[in-house]
């Protein structure tokens, strides 16, 4: 009787999937508004909300990523949204990544 149950269990855990990011999905037409030298980390920040992850260089300038991952049980990453950004000392973009699988 218990063996029902989990073999259902099993099939509507493979057959689903999940996602990752701390924002939910990345508008990516808003990248368009980002101008290196201009655009500050404030200004990332209302666009795309809290980065994922933010790290600091030996050499003054601060690597921002917002991701977004969506990954379908048993076929991988089926979606990927990544917005990389470099910002110097004064918190303004010197350059950045727009990436978009698939």
């Amino acid at each position: 009787m218990k063996a029902i149950p989990l073999a259902l269990l099993v099939l509507l855990l493979a057959s689903g999937c999940f996602s990752t990011g701390k924002n939910g999905p990345i508008d990516l037409t808003k990248a368009e508004r980002i101008q290196p030298g201009t655009t500050t980390i404030s200004e990332l920040k209302t666009l795309f909300g809290e980065p994922w992850s933010s790290k600091p260089q030996t050499d003054g300038t601060t690597i921002h990523t917002w991701q977004y991952t969506k990954v379908g049980m048993g076929v991988g990453i089926t979606e990927q949204q990544v917005v990389t950004v470099t910002t110097g000392a004064d918190g303004k973009v010197k350059d950045y990544t727009v990436k978009k699988i698939p």
